[in-house]
């Protein structure tokens, strides 16, 4: 969320579920959307972008294994800072970055500083990053069902489905969606099929 502000705006009205919004950092509407939320009573985390391994867009202001220490942590705070009301940040991409042990250590000692939390996207089996959260004493969790990996209804239906079974085993749930042309009629659909989510 954040570089479209009508579907910003309907992802907030789409469901009275208790969800997180994960805002992209320094975006075109991102501080807008993070404060619609907030005053929605929804809860709003940093979505940050960091280096993948499949060449794929990040946009501007990214966390890059090249980065050294000081340009890491300007663009970290500068990332942070953009969103307000965020209590907590989760890894935009990162499939490189969260392999990385040292990038991982400074990111998760810039959340700890602000006592954030930290959810893992785990976008590849690679990721260090829940592990290096927790050794640094975050409140920290690992995504557990990727709602729209598969952009199609089919697909988030079953994921959908999935996520409900967790939810009625009694489990904590960290769903996590990848913004690949967001399909608000599913979206929606799915939250009238389902009402659990409150």
């Amino acid at each position: 969320m954040g570089y479209n502000l009508d579907r910003g705006r309907k992802a907030i009205t789409i469901s009275p579920a208790s969800l997180t919004y994960a805002v992209l950092p320094n975006s075109t509407h991102g501080t807008l959307i993070a404060r619609m939320a907030h005053e929605a009573g929804k809860e709003v985390m940093v979505h940050m972008p960091m280096e993948n391994i499949a060449s794929l867009p990040m946009g501007k202001n990214v966390l890059t294994r090249s980065q050294r220490k000081e340009e890491f942590q300007v663009i970290l705070d500068n990332s942070l800072d953009s969103i307000p009301f965020a209590q907590g940040v989760n890894n935009h991409l990162g499939s490189a970055l969260t392999q990385e042990s040292e990038a991982m250590q400074w990111f998760m000692e810039s959340i700890r500083n602000r006592s954030m939390y930290f959810v893992a996207s785990r976008t590849t089996a690679k990721t260090i990053a829940f592990s290096v959260a927790r050794s640094n004493n975050l409140r920290a969790a690992s995504r557990d069902v990727f709602l729209d990996n598969e952009p199609n209804i089919h697909a988030i239906d079953k994921s959908f489905q999935r996520l409900i079974e967790l939810h009625n085993a009694g489990d904590q749930l960290s769903p996590s969606d990848i913004p690949i042309q967001p399909r608000f009629s599913t979206w929606t659909w799915q939250f009238q099929k389902w009402k659990v989510l409150r």
